[in-house]
């Protein structure tokens, strides 16, 4: 990946509507990503839907960062419709969307917020957002999730949660 420092610091230049029509990718390996902004415009804005990752990261002031990605033999089959293309250099190319591409009355501020919220409604997708969800789970089951004699404790107090109590359904019948 690229350093995510790096990252923040060309994803943070988006001071004017302009700025909002570069989409950076950075090649990393044989895939190419876009992270942040780009990634917002990537998924918004791409031939194709791309799926979105949120990992965390202490780089960020929110604690996170997204990104999309794609195999660099694909570049055509992702890359936003009239978009133009710079490289700046074998592992960073940006590309330009069309002026049109906005109206005129998105501001950098809408902008801005619109993809602060995208990015806030996403959940994460990370490996340590997964074990940290997995270990809350087995925490709220505690002892119950421990297997007994080759029975699993919450199959028994699923049995014994759904037994009705009622004495009209218990008793037998002469």
């Amino acid at each position: 990946m690229e350093k995510i420092d790096e990252v923040f610091k060309v994803e943070g230049n988006r001071s004017v509507q302009e700025q909002w029509l570069r989409i950076h990718l950075f090649k990393e390996g044989n895939f190419y990503r876009a992270y942040e902004q780009s990634a917002w415009l990537m998924s918004h804005y791409a031939g194709s839907d791309l799926q979105a990752k949120k990992h965390k990261t202490k780089q960020s002031p929110d604690g996170s960062f997204v990104f999309v990605g794609f195999p660099v033999s694909s570049l055509d089959k992702f890359r936003p419709k009239e978009s133009g293309e710079t490289e700046t250099d074998s592992n960073h190319i940006v590309l330009v969307l069309p002026s049109q591409t906005f109206p005129e009355e998105a501001s950098v501020e809408v902008l801005t917020d619109d993809f602060s919220k995208w990015k806030r409604e996403m959940a994460y997708t990370d490996a340590k957002a997964d074990n940290d969800e997995r270990k809350d789970k087995s925490n709220l089951n505690g002892e119950f999730g421990k297997s007994v004699g080759g029975i699993r404790m919450t199959g028994i107090l699923q049995e014994l949660l759904s037994y009705p109590l009622l004495m009209a359904t218990t008793t037998p019948t002469t």
